[in-house]
């Protein structure tokens, strides 16, 4: 069976936001409604990748040896869901029922979202919250991302102010727009777009939740109408990737044996202290 691709190229996303939620997508894998790749165009003719063997999961494709092109995800990030793991390779299959082998050391950024709660955190913990500010130091956000232990190198405590399409501007910024009168464009739909600040630091109390930064700068995170939902981000291993897993994956390139991934996360459904080995 030969692979052939018909990619578009797209730029990648962030750490922590990831397209629609994880919880749709698990929710909707496999349904015809659900197409994460809406927009991006089509990327058929990747084919179903049977048969079992070669490094504890088979022959998974036919390599085309006029092109060596192997198995390809979207740039743009895409969810798919685990059907395989070994302690080299994880397998996973988008919801059109398309099967993409993913080498362990072809992950640049692996990481694990674990359901978690403001109970959890202690004053050793590092807290990060992106929401609407209200004034007066109040952030209302609608999600909070927790980092314990090695995980928290992945963060550094800062407060950012954003604007528009996830923009900064700093005071250095609109002090040298006054003097020299530089215009930062800014489009009607971004003017839109309340204000928001990123704010990352040790948590002082849980009710109502305080993010401290330094010793000068802290912030009282509120619940958006919806509520806020609370993970804790761990660096990943194939020792904790279970069939079944959801996974955002934003792929890199393409290998005749793998894709290269340039950041796969995996969503759990259960937190990190009551899963075991």
């Amino acid at each position: 069976m030969k692979i052939r691709t018909n990619l578009g190229i797209a730029a990648t996303v962030g750490l922590l936001a990831a397209g629609a939620g994880w919880h749709q997508a698990r929710g909707q894998i496999g349904s015809a409604n659900y197409n994460p790749y809406s927009g991006y165009g089509a990327y058929g003719g990747f084919g179903t990748y049977g048969g079992f063997g070669a490094w504890g999961f088979g022959s998974y494709w036919t390599i085309d040896l006029g092109t060596l092109r192997g198995p390809q995800l979207p740039r743009q990030g895409s969810w798919a869901e685990v059907i395989n793991v070994t302690s080299k390779w994880i397998v996973v299959q988008d919801e059109q029922g398309r099967q993409y082998p993913i080498a362990s050391d072809a992950i640049k950024q692996f990481l694990i979202r674990w359901p978690s709660g403001v109970d959890q955190l202690t004053n050793a913990s590092l807290v990060e919250a992106t929401g609407v500010n209200a004034g007066s130091n109040v952030v209302v956000a609608d999600h909070l991302d927790i980092y314990e232990a090695d995980a928290q190198r992945l963060v550094t405590p800062n407060v950012t102010n954003l604007f528009g399409a996830n923009r900064t501007l700093a005071s250095l910024d609109e002090d040298r727009s006054n003097q020299f009168d530089v215009n930062y464009y800014v489009s009607d739909q971004e003017a839109a777009i309340p204000n928001r600040i990123n704010i990352v630091g040790n948590p002082t109390q849980a009710s109502p939740l305080q993010i401290r930064v330094n010793a000068t700068n802290w912030m009282t995170i509120q619940p958006g109408n919806g509520g806020m939902t609370v993970t804790q981000v761990t660096l990943g291993s194939n020792s904790f990737a279970r069939k079944g897993d959801i996974a955002y994956i934003v792929a890199d390139s393409s290998a005749p044996r793998s894709v290269n991934v340039s950041m796969l996360v995996l969503y759990k459904t259960i937190p990190l202290r009551q899963f075991s080995n």
